[in-house]
């Protein structure tokens, strides 16, 4: 079996987390299975930083606020654990603010002209370029990258289709 990456939407960490009036049990139930089985064979779980902050703008909202905090704070500890295969992702691999700035120009203009159209946001474009990097990154490798959201138009665009995607 081909390693397996997955790239993490805040879609899926509101039903993670029961955050707000939006996450159903259902839901909540089938992606803490997946991750639980994901880990167990051995995948990679990826962050990116504006998916983070996505993420922490709705636990404001939320009435368990200070349980998704903490539990919100686990799974960041949790990419400090080298046994686990959690991964916290920047949005540019820029080695100054000048660079990081050239960097997020070119986000935003491919926002502009590609993403925007497809009712795309801008996190969703840091999960798209994540998955880009990844791919390129293990391109001789066997690895399959997926996107693991609810949105159909954003899991649309993961590198390799997935089997069994839970969406809406």
């Amino acid at each position: 079996m081909s390693q397996r990456m997955f790239v993490i939407d805040t879609s899926y960490l509101l039903e993670l987390f029961k955050v707000g009036q939006d996450w159903e049990e259902e839901a909540h139930t089938r992606i803490t299975q997946k991750f639980a089985e994901e880990q167990e064979s051995g995948s990679s779980f990826y962050f990116p930083i504006p998916v983070l902050f996505e993420f922490a703008n709705h636990i404001a909202d939320a009435k368990n606020r200070l349980i998704v905090i903490k539990n919100f704070n686990n799974l960041i500890e949790q990419c400090l654990d080298e046994d686990l295969s959690f991964f916290i992702t920047p949005c540019s691999n820029a080695d100054s603010i000048s660079d990081f700035i050239k960097d997020l120009c070119l986000v935003i203009d491919r926002f502009s002209d590609e993403f925007v159209q497809q009712q795309l946001g801008l996190t969703d474009v840091s999960i798209i370029t994540e998955c880009e990097r990844l791919k390129k990154q293990h391109q001789l490798s066997n690895c399959k990258i997926h996107i693991w959201t609810r949105h159909k138009k954003l899991k649309a665009r993961e590198p390799d289709v997935e089997l069994k995607p839970f969406v809406r």
